[in-house]
């Protein structure tokens, strides 16, 4: 089978248990939740489904040599995402970790017949699902992992349009003793203004946030309602939004109907009124650089990248507060 990625290019698989695992039902419902939530629709941009996230992290895994098993573990990482991915967070009160979909992960994945098909093949469920026994595809920030650098990568392929540098960027990845680092400084160093414009641009934009809470009211609504129950939260985004938008309710559909590419918010103070108070996880990155045998944090050498972080730090550090309009 051959697969062909949009920033990494084409790939073969020919591994029977991947290819049986990309045919799982689980797997690809993964194709028709966006990586963005709310984001695509407000901004008219394309956006990346949690399916094309899991493969990419995969792909890399691949490509720096990983393990089939650890190959696995990466396309089944984020398979549990519920509908609208990290807006679910904003719900139950996880924005700060976002790790809802992690809480569910192997109950998710358990009650499937993943379990059964890896153990045909030989493999224990209970080592894919620990993800700490694999360098490549998770670590703690700010180190590299598949995990964090395909979302950043693929964001600068379908946010700013660049897929000839986030191409470049992955040529100039490497495996050092299970870790990836970058083989350039230039390439760490483009791969962090790259990373902290995402982040704070993208992900921390207050018009961003505004609309995920926006969507968030309107679920949290409707489940404590009994207009939905925990089960709808794991359709795909078109299956949530179907069952909320025809569900006749004026605090529901209210709030949908905002959510289009006019959706306008104003960013205030706190002495202002405002609907949101606003903030969101940290992420960062401080790419290790293998140079002449030896790895070191590109924060030892430059001082550029030190004061974008100080500036991102300062950014996502404060609340922001939303008025938005129509609301």
């Amino acid at each position: 089978m051959k697969i062909h990625d949009k920033v990494y290019g084409d790939f073969e698989i020919s591994e029977p248990v991947l290819l049986d695992l990309l045919e799982e039902p689980i797997v690809k419902r993964a194709d028709k939740v966006k990586q963005g939530g709310t984001t695509a629709g407000i901004n008219n941009l394309p956006d990346f489904s949690r399916l094309e996230h899991c493969i990419g992290a995969m792909l890399i895994v691949r490509h720096l040599g990983g393990t089939i098993e650890e190959q696995i573990a990466a396309l089944l990482h984020d398979v549990s995402h519920t509908a609208f991915s990290h807006v679910i967070d904003v719900v139950f009160d996880k924005n700060e970790s976002q790790n809802y979909h992690e809480d569910i992960k192997e109950s998710f994945i358990l009650d499937s017949s993943i379990p059964a098909l890896l153990a045909k093949y030989g493999f224990s469920i209970d080592r894919i699902l620990d993800e700490s026994n694999f360098g490549l595809l998770e670590r703690s920030s700010p180190d590299l992992c598949a995990d964090r650098v395909d979302y950043a990568l693929r964001a600068q392929d379908y946010y700013r349009n660049d897929y000839a540098g986030s191409k470049a960027l992955f040529e100039h990845l490497v495996n050092h003793n299970s870790e990836i680092v970058f083989d350039s400084v230039d390439s760490a160093i483009l791969f962090s203004k790259n990373f902290y414009s995402f982040v704070q641009n993208d992900v921390a934009n207050p018009r961003n946030m505004a609309a995920y809470r926006v969507l968030a009211d309107a679920i949290k609504y409707a489940y404590e309602k009994g207009v939905i129950t925990k089960n709808d939260l794991l359709l795909t985004d078109d299956g949530l939004w179907s069952v909320l938008s025809n569900s006749d309710d004026t605090y529901v559909t209210q709030r949908l109907s905002l959510l289009t590419n006019k959706f306008a918010i104003d960013s205030v103070s706190e002495n202002d009124q405002f609907h949101y108070k606003m903030t969101t996880k940290k992420r960062w990155v401080n790419p290790n650089v293998l140079i002449k045998g030896t790895v070191r944090p590109i924060f030892e050498l430059t001082n550029e990248l030190k004061d974008i972080y100080q500036n991102y730090v300062e950014w996502v550090s404060h609340p922001q507060y939303a008025y938005v309009h129509g609301l």
